[in-house]
C-alpha cells in the first residue's frame, strides 16, 4: 500500500513538471507599424540548427483578418532566422479563428521555405533581433520538428 502511495505521488510530481515544461513562454517583441498586429515569440522554443535559429512565432490581430476562404484573428508559425545573413523563412503556419491561438483552427499550411532579407525597422527585424539575442549560442542538437506549443 505504501509503495502505491509513493508511486502515485511520484507520478503526480513528474506529470506536474512535464506539463510546466510544455507551456509556452510567449514574449512580446513588438507590433506592426500600423498597429494591426502584435507579435510574440515563444522564448522556450528557440533552437539552433547550424546558423539557423528556429522559433514559434504568434501573431494576434485586434480584428479578424481575411484569408483565402477563411478568417482568422491569430496565427502561429514555425520560423527560421539566420543572424549572419539577416534573413528569415517560414516553415509552417496555423491560423486560428480567435485571438491568442483560440480553439478553432481555420487553416493550416506547410510551405516550401523561401529565405527573405529582413527589412530594417520592421516587425521582422524585431523578431530577428530577439531571436539572435536570446538563442542558445552552441551545443543545441539538430531538431527537425517539435510539437506545437499551447
Amino acid at each position: 500500500m505504501r509503495a502505491r502511495i509513493i508511486t502515485a505521488a511520484a507520478t503526480a510530481v513528474l506529470m506536474t513538471f512535464s506539463a510546466a515544461a510544455c507551456v509556452a513562454d510567449w514574449v512580446y517583441v513588438g507590433e506592426r507599424a500600423d498597429g494591426r498586429a502584435q507579435v510574440y515569440i515563444d522564448a522556450k522554443s528557440l533552437e539552433r540548427e547550424g546558423n539557423v535559429i528556429w522559433a514559434w512565432v504568434k501573431w494576434n490581430y485586434p480584428v479578424p483578418q481575411q484569408g483565402e476562404g477563411f478568417s482568422y484573428q491569430s496565427k502561429r508559425g514555425r520560423e527560421g532566422f539566420n543572424c549572419a545573413t539577416q534573413q528569415k523563412a517560414i516553415r509552417s503556419m496555423t491560423y486560428f479563428e480567435e485571438a491568442n491561438l483560440g480553439r478553432n483552427v481555420t487553416f493550416r499550411m506547410d510551405q516550401p521555405m523561401q529565405w527573405l532579407e529582413v527589412a530594417p525597422e520592421t516587425i521582422a527585424e524585431a523578431e530577428l533581433k530577439f531571436v539572435c539575442e536570446h538563442a542558445p549560442k552552441t551545443g543545441a542538437k539538430k531538431v527537425l520538428w517539435r510539437p506545437v506549443p499551447g
